[in-house]
């Protein structure tokens, strides 16, 4: 894992070497809140994760927001992971306003008893998500009575009566890697196992039921899609994407957790299929912060589904939908969406094409179906054996 660290000047080379032994790696590093916000105005990064002292350098929560809502800004997709003192886990609009940034790694200390470096593995794998919170107030106050937490393997450092003045520093940019080139895998073996309903889907009242007899259950684990995203689109209106992306959730949920999301922002189609009252999910892609859950959301079992109650125009919405889907992710639970006529942006890593015939060469993320495929085929398996392949 590439680190970025945000700590005073006295605990960075201490704590690099804390994690390099752990196995990561440290890119970069800057000794106060206010360098780290600077550093982020070139807009790029070589981490993939930053760990924030949130009290590094600043003597008030003003320069905590601000310090932090520029960096979110020009590194959209830099996952933060940020410490505080637990006196400020009171300071509920503070954690409010932050939220607002989509950033949920967010962990109150004590400063007597510190934190560990499995303590700093365990938050680097389990990241939090906007529903471990339930705040509201006003931001005030300052911070000259907050202890800061402590690192246990770091001796304490002599309290200063000024922030630490910033020092500039970074390792060389790192080498590109290779292309790797991914042959299509060869779904024949899993179609061949695939059985014809009892019933024609166009006879009055039929049911699509798999024959019992002969018929193996199936031996996809929807367990391996846990942590991935899978887009739903088509290539012209009216090859039923809504209907391929609602039976592949309601099927794999019935082992997993899956959050299922509206991705044609302005011909939304899951509010017809889901009774949820407004405001929608649209709130927060006018806030800009498309990250955060609507405030109202059909939640049934392990299924969630975010709609859009109302059609909106959101600028940039290929650079938002990158973020969104950065901050909705986890390896606790499966993203569908449903994204009509829309191609998938970045951040996906699967996608369902439905079409007429082949539309030619697919690259190794793609499954391309018909509205007939979907009413014969288990997308279970063969999205699953997708995902095997890779």
């Amino acid at each position: 894992m590439l680190i970025h660290l945000v700590y005073e000047e006295e605990y960075v080379e201490q704590l690099r070497q804390i994690l390099e032994d752990a196995g990561h790696t440290v890119a970069e590093w800057d000794y106060s809140l206010t360098q780290f916000a600077d550093f982020s105005e070139k807009k790029e990064v070589h981490a993939e994760i930053a760990i924030v002292d949130g009290q590094a350098g600043v003597m008030t929560k003003r320069e905590i927001i601000e310090s932090l809502g520029r960096v979110r800004r020009n590194l959209p997709h830099l996952r933060l992971i940020v410490i505080f003192s637990d006196d400020l886990q009171r300071d509920e609009s503070l954690i409010a306003k932050l939220l607002t940034y989509s950033i949920y790694d967010m962990y109150f200390i004590d400063s007597d008893k510190g934190y560990s470096i499995d303590t700093l593995e365990y938050w680097i794998s389990h990241p939090k998500t906007y529903s471990d919170y339930d705040v509201n107030t006003q931001i005030q106050g300052t911070l000259d009575h907050v202890e800061k937490p402590r690192i246990q393997e770091v001796p304490a450092a002599p309290k200063l009566s000024q922030p630490t003045q910033p020092k500039t520093m970074s390792l060389p940019k790192l080498p590109q890697l290779p292309h790797v080139e991914v042959k299509l895998p060869d779904f024949s073996s899993v179609v061949s196992k695939i059985h014809l309903p009892r019933k024609k889907p166009d006879e009055p009242d039929a049911e699509l039921c798999w024959e019992d007899e002969d018929s193996p259950e199936s031996t996809a684990d929807p367990k391996a899609l846990l942590g991935c995203v899978i887009w739903f689109w088509g290539s012209v209106p009216g090859l039923g994407v809504t209907y391929a992306a609602v039976q592949f959730a309601n099927d794999i949920a019935e082992s997993v957790p899956v959050l299922l999301l509206d991705g044609n922002l302005v011909h939304p189609s899951l509010a017809s299929e889901y009774e949820c009252l407004s405001p929608g999910w649209e709130c927060s892609w006018q806030n800009r912060t498309p990250g955060i859950p609507p405030e109202k959301y059909y939640a049934k079992g392990n299924l969630n589904v975010w709609t859009i109650r109302e059609p909106i125009e959101a600028a940039e919405a290929a650079e938002m939908w990158s973020v969104a889907l950065f901050h909705i992710r986890t390896p606790r639970q499966v993203v569908v969406v449903d994204g009509g006529t829309l191609p998938p942006p970045e951040g996906v890593d699967f996608n369902v094409l439905m079409a007429d015939g082949t539309p030619g060469e697919l690259d190794e993320k793609t499954v391309c179906l018909s509205r007939e495929d979907v009413q014969t085929m288990r997308l279970r398996d063969i999205i699953c054996e997708k995902v095997k392949s890779r």
